[in-house]
């Protein structure tokens, strides 16, 4: 739903309250979660995290807000009937993610970094395929050379 695109990106835990009021290192801080459009969660836990049973989860629903209701976030199991429901209040980037009786988990949308690939990001693939060629330029040899004509306009004003 056009509702659930919000909660859609990475998000990492920067803050777990006890339902005392009480900011608790836990040690789940830096914990991200990613949640796709898909309905999958994927957790990314560091090393020396204790691992919460809802980490083992890897799908998730939203029951959007009714009435007086918050909207609800459903972290499911891989096995029958485990699901795993905290309370949601969101706003751009923040999440506030509230597990009765136990905590709240204060989260951060992180922004996707740069597009990571091992070489520099090139169109070289896509001219030598031919994409976004409109003329087809034939040597004497038979060898042919997709060509744009705007691109040869600008570099060949002198051809017409």
């Amino acid at each position: 739903s056009v509702e659930e695109v919000v909660y859609h990106g990475t998000w990492k835990i920067i803050e777990c309250v006890s339902v005392t009021g009480v900011v608790e290192i836990t040690g789940i801080e830096g914990t991200e979660f990613i949640l796709d459009e898909n309905g999958d969660v994927s957790w990314q836990v560091p090393d020396e995290t204790e691992p919460l049973p809802f980490f083992n989860c890897e799908t998730y629903e939203v029951c959007p807000a009714a009435g007086n209701e918050p909207a609800v976030l459903k972290f499911i199991g891989t096995y029958a009937g485990y699901v795993v429901e905290f309370k949601v209040d969101i706003s751009d980037d923040l999440m506030l993610l509230t597990y009765e009786k136990c905590c709240m988990l204060q989260c951060q949308k992180v922004s996707p970094g740069p597009w990571k690939e091992d070489g520099p990001y090139s169109f070289m693939s896509a001219l030598e395929h031919g994409y976004f060629s409109d003329i087809v330029l034939r040597a004497d040899s038979g060898k042919e050379f997709k060509v744009h004509s705007i691109i040869l306009q600008l570099s060949a004003p002198e051809l017409d």
